[in-house]
């Protein structure tokens, strides 16, 4: 019954966190007139929006297939540094930020037995 529960636990985790990247590369990809002036506030230019656009994608198709979800935590956990820069830059708020940096953390954990296996062997 447990490991039924976290499978459960792992997979609504896995979606919510796919979507919520996947959303905010498609309003990096499409240009959205919001995003596209947060990132010339920034000063990071037209094209820096579409690379991390295509981080987005990357981390969310990543976390959903199951061997690499640990590795699309870590991906997107890095895309989160970017998003916590900006956000503190831009509009001092980083409560989001730090409730997917949760969320991240804890599917991470969740799944991290994959890790284990292809680095050392051993079990988590």
């Amino acid at each position: 019954m447990q490991a039924n529960v976290t499978n459960i636990i792992t997979w609504i985790l896995r979606l919510i966190v796919a979507a919520v990247f996947l959303l905010a590369a498609y309003m990096k990809l499409s240009s959205a007139p919001m995003m596209v002036d947060e990132f010339n506030q920034l000063g990071l230019g037209p094209y820096f929006i579409y690379v991390t656009g295509i981080c987005e994608v990357i981390g969310a198709l990543l976390v959903l297939y199951p061997p690499t979800t640990p590795w699309g935590c870590l991906w997107l956990l890095c895309v989160m540094v970017g998003a916590f820069i900006a956000n503190m830059t831009l509009h001092k708020d980083v409560l989001h930020v730090f409730v997917f940096v949760v969320v991240l953390g804890t599917l991470f954990f969740l799944t991290r037995h994959h890790v284990m296996k292809m680095v050392g062997g051993g079990t988590a």
